[in-house]
């Protein structure tokens, strides 16, 4: 994984590295880093992603047809 300076604005288009995420649209907080990873299969992408916000929590959902909602973890 590699760090990106284009993570998309929308945070549910699917893509692969991770980044500072400020302000992104579908982001559990305002700021912080996203990590994200996916595979593709039968021609859906299967998607997995961890927030950490500048506050110290930590959130994570997958995306299996559609995204789940986000849950904190810590």
């Amino acid at each position: 994984m590699y760090c990106r300076d284009d993570i998309p604005e929308d945070l549910n288009d699917s893509f692969a590295g991770f980044g500072r995420a400020d302000n992104k649209t579908n982001a559990p907080a305002s700021y912080g880093m996203v990590i994200s990873f996916y595979t593709r299969t039968k021609g859906n992408y299967i998607c997995a992603q961890f927030y950490f916000s500048n506050a110290g929590t930590i959130y994570g959902r997958m995306k299996w047809e559609s995204w789940s909602s986000w849950k904190q973890l810590t």
